[in-house]
C-alpha cells in the first residue's frame, strides 16, 4: 500500500473486519487471537498493519497458509487477495466504514471475564435468602430446564416398564390356560404327541423365480463372473452400460470414437469390451509444483476424454512423499473408481512440499497402487511421475513387485521423469529399470503442461497420441456448448435433478449446468445433498466440486480422505454464502 491508501478490510463470512495501522492481528482459534478461526492452529497467521503497507506471516506448524491460490510462507496483502486458513477463505477489501471495529484481545478478554463474574454473583444471590423446598426447586427448574425434561422422561419409561410387565404377565396366564384346556381334552393321556409330516421336495439346482434372488448385473463386474465354457453373450455388458447412459442423459460421446485411424477405433473398442483401469502415482515433494498445478487445472479435461472413449472406465490417484516425521503424510490415496469428481477433489488439496534430499518413498507410492481391487482381465495401466529415485535398501524389492504386477500381461507400469534437466542419473536410472521391468516406457517430460495427456496416452498407446489429440480438442469444444436439456433440468429443479445428480458418475454436462447458472434454490440443493451423511460418495463430491466453482472457493468444501459430509458450522456459513444468488 502506499501512503494515503484506503484502509483494508478483512471479508470473513458475511463479516467485515477492519484493519487500523499500528496494529498487529492474530488468526488463529485461541482466546486471545484478534479473529478466531475454529479449524485453525492456535495461532495461526499474523497481520501487520502499518502506514505504508499491510503484511502477513504464516505462524503454523503443519497447515499453512494459502495466498491467492498458493502457499506461501509471508507476503503483502493488497484489495482482492484471498487468504485461504484451514478451509476458510478470507477476502482483502477497502473498508468503506461498514467494517467491525476488532477489539484489543485483552480488552475483549477482560469483558468477558467480568460479564462471566456478573452472572454468578447474580445465581448465587437468591441462595443466601431463607426459601422453602418448592422455592427452590423452581428456582433450580428455571435455570436448569432438562432437569424437568429429566424427570418426564424417567417417569414415561416407569410407566412404559409397568405397562410391558402386566402385558407379559396377561400372555402367560393365556398360554397356561391354552396348555391346561389341551390336556384336559387328549385322550390319550400322558402319550407324547405324534411327529409332524415333513414332506420333502425333489432335489433341484435351480433357484427359486424370486426378484430377491435376481442380481443386479451393474453390480457384477462383467470380468469378474465365471467362465462357463457353453454360455454366450448376445451383446457386451458395457456397452449396454453405454447406451443406458446415453438414454438417462450421460455425456457419453459417440462422435469422438468415430475420429481417427481404423486401429485406433479398433483399439477403443477392445478397451471397452475389457475394460481400462488407470492408476496415477505421483511424487508430491517441493520439486514437483508445477506438474502439480498442471494435474489440478487438466485433470477435469483428462477424466472427459476417458469418460468419452472408456465409459465404465476406472482411475485412482496416489501421491507419496518420503519417510520421517518431518513430512506430512507417506502415501495418501483415492482408490480406483469412476467417482471422477472424487479424483478431482482430491488433486486441489495436494500441495508441493517436503523433500529436500535425493530419495523419496517411490517404493510406498507404487505399492498402494499395487494393491488396488484390479478387475481381472482389464488393462491395468500405472503411471509413475517423479524427478527423485528410489530407497537403495528398496530397490531390489520394488523391482520384484513390479515384475510380479506384470506377470498377467495384461498390466503395465509406466514411468515419467518430470524435470528431466535437473533430475539425477540415479533418478533416470530407477526409472528407466522400473518401466523396463513393467513392460512400459520411460519417458522424459519437460512440457509440465501436457502431463495428464501423456497418461492417456500410455494407456491407450503411444502410437494413438495424434488420435488422442484429435479427441481432446473434439471433448473441449463439446464442453463449451451449452446443453439445453441439463439446463432446463437445473432451471426447474426437484425431484428429477436430484435424481439425475445420483447417476454414477455424474455427467459433466450437467455439472457444468450446475456451475454456469446457479440459482439459490440450486445451491441450497446441492449443500443439502453435502451435508446429508445418506448421499452417494460420487454425489457428495460432484456436489463439493460444482461448490468450490460456484463459490470461488479455494478448496472444495469436502474431506475427500475421510469422505464424509462436512461439519454443521461450515454448511451454515456456506447457506449464509448462497443467499446472494437469484431465486
Amino acid at each position: 500500500m502506499e501512503p494515503g491508501s484506503p484502509l483494508l478490510t478483512l471479508r470473513l463470512g458475511n463479516s467485515g473486519h477492519a484493519l487500523d495501522p499500528g496494529r498487529d492481528y492474530f488468526l488463529g482459534n485461541a482466546d486471545d487471537c484478534d479473529l478466531r478461526i475454529a479449524e485453525a492452529e492456535p495461532f495461526h497467521v499474523r497481520i501487520s498493519v502499518t502506514a505504508e503497507r499491510v503484511t502477513f506471516e504464516d505462524l503454523s506448524e503443519m497447515a499453512g497458509v494459502l495466498h491467492n491460490e498458493e502457499k506461501v510462507s509471508s507476503g503483502e496483502l493488497q484489495p482482492g487477495d484471498r487468504l485461504g486458513i484451514a478451509g476458510e477463505l478470507i477476502v482483502v477489501m477497502v473498508d468503506d466504514g461498514n467494517a467491525v471495529v476488532v477489539p484489543i484481545p485483552a480488552l475483549r478478554l477482560a469483558a468477558k471475564d467480568y460479564r462471566f463474574k456478573k452472572v454468578r454473583l447474580a445465581a448465587a444471590r437468591p441462595w443466601r435468602q431463607d426459601r422453602s423446598f418448592a422455592q427452590q426447586m423452581s428456582t433450580e427448574l428455571r435455570r436448569a430446564p432438562w432437569l424437568m425434561v429429566s424427570l418426564v422422561l424417567h417417569l414415561l419409561l416407569m410407566l412404559f416398564l409397568f405397562w410391558i410387565t402386566q402385558a407379559q404377565q396377561t400372555d402367560e396366564q393365556r398360554l397356561a390356560t391354552l396348555s391346561l384346556s389341551l390336556t384336559a381334552n387328549d385322550p390319550k393321556g400322558d402319550r407324547a404327541p405324534a411327529p409332524p409330516q415333513v414332506t420333502s421336495e425333489p432335489e433341484s439346482d435351480e433357484l427359486p423365480d424370486d426378484p430377491e434372488f435376481l442380481i443386479d448385473e451393474e453390480r457384477v463386474p462383467i470380468t469378474e463372473r465365471p467362465n462357463h465354457e457353453k454360455q454366450q453373450l448376445t451383446e457386451n455388458p458395457t456397452l449396454v452400460t453405454r447406451k443406458q447412459a446415453r438414454n438417462s442423459g450421460g455425456d457419453v460421446n459417440n462422435g469422438a470414437i468415430g475420429i481417427g485411424s481404423g486401429s485406433f477405433k479398433e483399439q477403443v473398442e477392445a478397451l471397452q469390451q475389457t475394460g481400462l483401469e488407470i492408476m496415477f502415482v505421483f511424487d508430491s515433494t517441493g520439486s514437483m509444483t508445477r506438474t502439480i498445478l498442471d494435474t489440478k487445472s487438466t485433470i477435469i479435461q483428462m477424466l472427459d476424454v476417458l469418460r468419452t472413449l472408456v465409459p465404465d472406465a476406472r482411475i485412482g490417484l496416489v501421491t507419496y512423499r518420503d519417510r520421517g516425521p518431518r513430512e506430512e503424510y507417506r502415501v495418501r490415496q483415492v482408490p480406483l473408481d469412476i467417482d471422477y469428481w472424487r479424483a478431482t477433489n482430491f488433486v486441489q488439496f495436494i500441495v508441493a512440499e517436503g523433500g529436500g534430499d535425493l530419495r523419496e518413498d517411490v517404493r510406498a507410492g507404487l505399492n498402494s497402487a499395487f494393491k488396488q481391487n484390479w478387475r481381472h482381465s482389464a488393462r491395468r495401466v500405472v503411471v509413475l511421475a517423479g524427478d527423485a529415485p528410489a530407497h537403495t535398501n528398496d530397490f531390489k524389492k520394488l523391482l520384484a513387485e513390479v515384475k510380479r504386477f506384470t506377470l498377467n500381461r495384461r498390466s503395465f507400469v509406466h514411468t515419467l521423469i518430470t524435470s528431466p534437466d535437473r533430475a539425477s542419473a540415479a533418478t533416470r536410472d530407477h526409472f528407466e529399470k522400473i518401466a523396463k521391468a513393467g513392460h512400459g516406457t520411460c519417458e522424459p517430460i519437460e512440457n509440465h503442461d501436457r502431463i495428464l495427456q501423456r497418461v492417456l496416452a500410455l494407456a491407450f498407446g503411444t502410437q494413438f497420441e495424434n488420435d488422442l489429440k484429435r479427441v481432446i480438442a473434439q471433448v473441449d469444444k463439446e464442453r463449451s456448448r451449452v446443453d439445453v436439456k441439463s439446463l432446463q433440468l437445473v432451471r426447474h429443479g426437484g425431484r428429477e435433478l436430484r435424481q439425475a445428480l445420483r447417476q454414477r458418475p455424474v455427467p459433466t454436462a450437467l455439472w457444468n449446468a450446475l456451475v454456469k447458472r446457479p440459482q439459490r434454490a440450486t445451491v441450497n440443493m446441492l449443500l443439502d445433498l453435502l451435508a446429508d451423511e445418506h448421499t452417494p460418495s460420487h454425489t457428495r463430491n460432484a456436489s463439493a466440486a460444482a461448490l468450490q466453482q460456484i463459490f470461488e472457493l479455494a478448496m472444495p468444501p469436502i474431506d475427500t480422505q475421510a469422505n464424509e459430509a462436512p461439519p454443521r458450522h461450515r454448511i451454515g456459513r456456506l447457506r449464509k454464502l448462497a443467499d446472494k444468488f437469484p431465486n
